[in-house]
């Protein structure tokens, strides 16, 4: 069984790994540290999976941006949250040297980097791993809301990150739900109406 774990985590999977970064209080910086503390926690090598990730991240931006590259970006100051947070302690990212920010002064800066209109060598992806880490010490932080009060200025951006957070992480219910189906809609009840079918899928039935 220890086998067969260490063999499954020995390549993370690329979907956690973007995930990771596109999490303002983790980014590329806490996508390192949780690479190095799986391998130490699990005796395995994790070196090579870091610039994979961040390489494959950094192509599929780029592909997003051929798609949507006349997507119109406006200057825009983000809301302002002053909560500050240990979040960052979890993953050791307190030792980076990194500078880390508030959510305010985040939003402060990226508003001034910024500017109107679809500029030629602007690369929002670039931005946002240049800017600090957020730091926010409330447990409850909405990471969907984060992302849309930023589809102004960074519309690429927010539109793959989003649509990298609507994957879900496991297919368990989905199986799950054919696997239901499969007994429902068997060969000796096959001429169920699509309504009922739903309905008995539904109530689990």
């Amino acid at each position: 069984m220890e086998k067969k774990f260490k063999k499954d985590w020995s390549k993370l999977p690329m979907l956690y790994g973007f995930g990771v970064i596109f999490y303002p209080r983790l980014k590329l910086e806490g996508l390192e540290s949780g690479l190095d503390n799986i391998g130490e926690f699990l005796a395995i090598n994790t070196t090579d999976q870091f610039p994979i990730i961040k390489e494959k991240i950094f192509s599929l931006y780029i592909s997003y941006e051929s798609r949507f590259r006349n997507t119109s970006r406006v200057k825009r100051p983000q809301q302002r949250d002053d909560n500050p947070h240990s979040f960052l302690n979890v993953f050791g990212l307190s030792k980076k040297k990194k500078k880390t920010t508030t959510q305010g002064e985040e939003s402060g800066n990226g508003s001034s980097s910024r500017g109107g209109g679809n500029n030629g060598g602007f690369n929002e992806l670039m931005v946002y791993l240049s800017e600090g880490l957020v730091v926010n010490s409330s447990e409850m932080f909405d990471l969907v809301q984060w992302w849309r009060a930023r589809a102004l200025t960074w519309p690429i951006l927010t539109r793959l990150a989003m649509d990298i957070f609507s994957i879900p992480v496991s297919t368990v219910t989905a199986e799950q739900a054919v696997s239901t189906t499969s007994r429902i809609f068997e060969e000796w009840r096959n001429a169920l109406q699509l309504d009922i079918v739903e309905a008995l899928v539904c109530i689990k039935d």
